[in-house]
């Protein structure tokens, strides 16, 4: 399956599909960082000048106080060690470091790394086995990571006994996706280097020694993704918005929303 790059560069990229529901870009660009840097990437900066723009920065905003919810809800400790693994520039961080937990996070992107610590949050620059957690999360980060396998070896090391991995999702089964086809924006090739449906995602996690224990979807994930979609085709967001919604309605019935989180325990 071949995808262009139309947030950036325009280019053309190939997926192979390498599992049940499962999807790896095949061509990775040697300079992949510089796909980062451009100026309408917003997972790493926190700018509200667009519309587009105001309207993620305070859905993620409104989402800080229901990640903590979730990890709560499946944890007993009340004073949590958390780490936010890519945490752009690093305001989850800081939220849960005024409720109280002790949280890090993990940064590769330059950029973005400059910013957090300038904004003072707490960087780790490697993972360490002697560095342990209650709580790993990565939201919409998993994608990215081009050797899967070693890096969910070491975050099942880095979890204490029993710890919770956070892990959140585009789903390539959703209606939008299907709607947009190679306009979907969570494509978002080369930065997104793996794909998953819910079963690929499932499997592929657990095949390192965790459980599943809870799935729930992200339904502002439906709205915002569409809303980009539409601008790659030269068209409304406000179209984008409604295609948003329908997903959603679709997903009610058919469980393929937009993008999950997935709760899962480490198990051994």
């Amino acid at each position: 399956m071949k995808i262009t790059d139309w947030a950036h560069s325009k280019k053309e990229f190939e997926l192979k599909k390498i599992g049940k529901g499962v999807y790896r870009l095949s061509n990775i660009p040697q300079d992949l960082e510089a796909y980062y840097n451009f100026k309408d990437y917003i997972s790493h900066q926190n700018e509200k000048k667009t519309l587009t723009e105001k309207i993620y920065q305070f859905v993620k905003k409104f989402m800080f106080g229901r990640k903590l919810k979730v990890i709560q809800q499946h944890t007993n400790k009340k004073n949590l060690r958390i780490l936010d693994y890519g945490c752009g520039v690093g305001e989850f961080v800081s939220y849960l470091k005024n409720k109280r937990h002790e949280a890090e996070g993990f940064e590769p992107n330059e950029k973005a790394r400059r910013v957090a610590l300038e904004n003072g949050v707490k960087l780790i620059d490697t993972l360490s086995k002697e560095n342990k957690y209650d709580v790993i999360c990565l939201y919409h980060v998993l994608e990215h990571i081009e050797d899967l396998d070693k890096k969910l070896k070491q975050l099942h090391q880095q979890l204490n006994d029993k710890g919770i991995l956070i892990v959140a999702v585009p789903n390539h089964d959703a209606y939008d996706a299907k709607h947009y086809k190679t306009f979907w924006a969570a494509w978002d090739v080369p930065r997104h280097i793996w794909h998953f449906n819910k079963i690929g995602l499932k499997n592929t996690i657990e095949s390192y020694s965790f459980k599943l224990i809870k799935t729930m979807p992200l339904w502002f994930d439906a709205l915002y993704i569409s809303m980009v979609s539409e601008t790659f085709k030269n068209s409304s967001r406000l179209k984008g918005l409604l295609i948003g919604v329908i997903s959603n309605l679709k997903a009610l019935l058919t469980k393929n929303y937009s993008s999950n989180q997935f709760v899962f325990k480490k198990v051994k």
